[in-house]
């Protein structure tokens, strides 16, 4: 009797796709503004089934990562809700549509835009007995370097302070009140100096008030002033004009103060 086969009952079915697509490459930035960043990257074209993308971000690097994207087509995004003149991290991987991942890709960093420091005027104008500058952040750091005012609009006419004054040394008709640094107790103001005694400090975290205020000559009218700042962290001042020294109308507010972490060559100046 002959035999008949039916089948072959050892037939291998279709392996399952274990191959990652290829890591994204060329991670770039494209464009920036003040609150965005726009990066890109190559396509992947290494497998034939259709390849995704997650892309992170974050503002450390190697860690903290956060999601910006999950599960686009798209080669670039753009993402918004940033901060200004802020360095950020960004990392990018590919997947396919059966799941499975490449190695993320070299991190890259790239910064936002910044403004520039800006000066706003609130009110109160006019001319005032005492000025203050007060920082907001009670603990960030700012140190003044020049502290000026004019007799005559844009800077013009009498400067006063005329010359510089110090803690040890203030002309005749100036009050100066205000906190040091722990570090160089003895401050100096009006001319702009870069020795490290030369600094009116404000944002001392001892101090329980933090602001500075100077008292010019009665028969003084002020018309114009100029202030250069130094600061330690990104902080906000305020200037505020008085005329009995205690009660203070805000005149306006020094604005975009980046910190530059003890980059003593790097000065903002306002005219005001």
């Amino acid at each position: 009797m002959s035999r008949i086969i039916l089948g072959n009952r050892n037939r291998v079915g279709t392996p399952a796709d274990v191959t990652a697509p290829a890591v994204p490459a060329n991670l770039r930035k494209t464009a920036s503004t003040t609150s965005s960043i726009t990066v890109a990257w190559n396509l992947v074209s290494d497998i034939s089934t259709p390849v995704k993308y997650d892309l992170d971000y974050s503002t450390v690097s190697g860690g903290g990562w956060i999601t910006a994207i999950h599960d686009t087509t798209s080669l670039s995004y753009n993402k918004t809700g940033l901060s200004q003149n802020t360095t950020y991290w960004f990392r990018v991987r590919a997947y396919d549509s059966a799941g499975n991942y490449s190695d993320w890709s070299a991190e890259i960093s790239t910064f936002t835009t910044w403004n520039g420091p800006t000066y706003v005027s609130t009110g109160g104008s006019g001319s005032y007995l005492y000025y203050r500058v007060g920082n907001v952040a009670s603990t960030a750091y700012c140190f003044v370097g020049e502290f000026n005012m004019y007799t005559s609009t844009n800077g013009g006419g009498t400067k006063y302070p005329t010359s510089a004054a110090s803690s040890s040394t203030t002309p005749t008709g100036y009050t100066w009140t205000g906190f040091g640094h722990a570090s160089y107790p003895t401050w100096k103001i009006g001319d702009y100096l870069t020795s490290l005694d030369c600094w009116w400090s404000l944002g001392v975290s001892v101090a329980a008030d933090n602001h500075a205020t100077v008292q010019l000559p009665s028969a003084v009218t002020m018309l114009s002033g100029k202030i250069v700042i130094n600061p330690l962290y990104t902080t906000v001042l305020k200037l505020y004009g008085s005329n009995d020294g205690s009660s203070f109308t805000e005149i306006g507010y020094f604005g975009n103060i980046v910190g530059n972490h003890y980059n003593f060559s790097t000065y903002y100046t306002f005219n005001f």
